[in-house]
């Protein structure tokens, strides 16, 4: 059985559902391992450091979701689904969470 590492996060519930955003990260076993590191390094460099999302400055934000994105350990690794106008947050961050493990274990039986 393949073991999967799944890294969620959500924002969209202080904009009461107007808009949600659930994001899944789904690093493979070499990836997962250097990941932490790597997204120290950015939190510093981007100016983001260890402050929470939301009191972060809108620069600091983009600096830092720029490299995020950039990382080449990542890439076929990164999922999203927007939701509008919605309160089952939830059910939304599970569908989210299911979809993105769906995607990647399709993509890694082709790649064999």
């Amino acid at each position: 059985m393949q073991k999967l590492y799944c890294y969620v996060d959500e924002t969209g519930q202080d904009t009461k559902g107007r808009i949600f955003l659930v994001s899944v990260i789904i690093p493979g076993k070499k990836e997962r391992e250097q990941l932490e590191s790597k997204l120290l390094v950015i939190e510093k460099r981007s100016g983001k450091k260890l402050s929470k999302w939301g009191s972060t400055h809108l620069k600091y934000k983009l600096d830092y979701l720029k490299e995020v994105f950039s990382l080449k350990i990542l890439q076929g690794d990164i999922f999203y689904g927007v939701f509008h106008d919605t309160h089952e947050y939830v059910a939304l961050t599970t569908y989210t969470i299911a979809q993105a493990i769906s995607m990647k274990t399709q993509t890694q039986y082709r790649q064999r």
